[in-house]
């Protein structure tokens, strides 16, 4: 099994920690008729989708019957933060596969947030109100390119390849 170089590991870290910080950045921005509404950041989203439980619980509302949505957006941001750990600690490890599943699941989470979110919704308010009221943000396309980058960054050799002298 080959390691990877450490100025890749740490740079693989760097990027990963990187593409969890877009976290904060604007996922959905609001289009021109829109504009007096936030930019909404995935943490913005998760943070109210937690204060709504919350005041479900408190209400005494059975959270045995959420919706599906709700139990696979929750699935979603446990999956995030366990496989960055995961990819923090294996390129640690310096194993060369150790930021894929990351990767993975970070393009797979944003093109899911593009065609079922924004597909969806913006086609909805389309058809009914003649507008589309959002967009993908920069953070939402950092996220998947960054956790690519650090995979990248992992695969690449640990020596350039010197070609022979003559």
């Amino acid at each position: 099994m080959t390691k990877t170089n450490p100025i890749f590991r740490i740079l693989a870290i760097v990027l990963i920690l990187a593409s969890l910080g877009m976290s904060f950045l604007p996922w959905l921005v609001p289009g021109r008729e829109f504009a007096y509404l936030p930019n909404e950041s995935i943490f913005d989203i998760a943070r109210s989708y937690w204060e709504t439980t919350k005041k479900m619980m408190a209400d005494g509302f059975d959270l045995s019957k959420s919706t599906t949505a709700d139990i696979l957006f929750s699935a979603a941001m446990i999956l995030v933060l366990v496989t960055a750990i995961l990819g923090i600690v294996l390129a640690a490890c310096g194993l060369r596969w150790g930021g894929i599943p990351y990767a993975v699941f970070a393009v797979i989470l944003t093109a899911v947030f593009f065609f079922y979110f924004l597909k969806y919704g913006n086609s909805y308010f389309y058809q009914h109100f003649g507008v589309r009221p959002f967009h993908m943000g920069v953070g939402a396309i950092l996220f998947a390119v960054l956790a690519v980058a650090a995979a990248v960054c992992l695969l690449l050799p640990k020596k350039a390849a010197v070609p022979a002298e003559a």
